[in-house]
């Protein structure tokens, strides 16, 4: 309904968006709302299938430590999203120097998830009795484990923005 108000009414605004522009956005957007609906079913696949298979404490304490992942994931994806713009200044520049700088800052941000990770899994125990209560320290293993993902998740994540950024400059150049 949004999507088709937003290309049907006319816009508040003083500049409008010429009309080739606007599909193009919309297409970018469906797309993106695709690939986060993807990803929002793929962190409940784990749940889905526990739900499915195991007790009730089982479950309850996988939704616990699943907690740690969801924000695991909600922090490094900002963070690659905050690195989109100097990402896409990086390609405009030029291919090879916008790879390398995509490289670096996964590299960079792999180093910070491993360091806030590891500091998270040494500290889980303590955390999750502090945040959820000693009935949940069945949680805590799980927990660890996705803590310790997180030098993967940073780095996925600036690799995902940083192909983003290298998409829209190859869109750039061909115009």
């Amino acid at each position: 309904v949004a999507a088709a108000g937003h290309v049907l009414l006319p816009s508040p605004h003083q500049e409008t968006i010429p009309r080739g522009q606007a599909g193009r956005l919309l297409r970018a957007g469906l797309v993106l709302g695709v690939a986060s609906t993807g990803l929002g079913v793929l962190m409940r696949a784990g749940m889905i299938v526990i739900g499915n298979t195991g007790d009730v404490r089982v479950v309850a304490d996988y939704a616990v430590a699943q907690r740690v992942l969801e924000a695991g994931v909600l922090v490094w994806q900002t963070v690659g999203f905050a690195l989109l713009g100097r990402m896409g200044r990086g390609f405009a520049a030029g291919q090879e120097g916008g790879r390398r700088l995509v490289g670096r800052l996964a590299g960079l941000a792999s180093l910070g998830g491993g360091l806030v990770g590891f500091v998270l899994v040494a500290a889980m125990p303590l955390l999750m009795d502090f945040v959820f209560g000693t009935e949940y320290r069945g949680a805590t293993r799980s927990a660890q484990i996705f803590a310790g993902s997180f030098p993967v998740i940073a780095a996925f994540f600036v690799l995902w923005y940083g192909a983003t950024a290298a998409r829209a400059d190859r869109r750039r150049s061909r115009r």
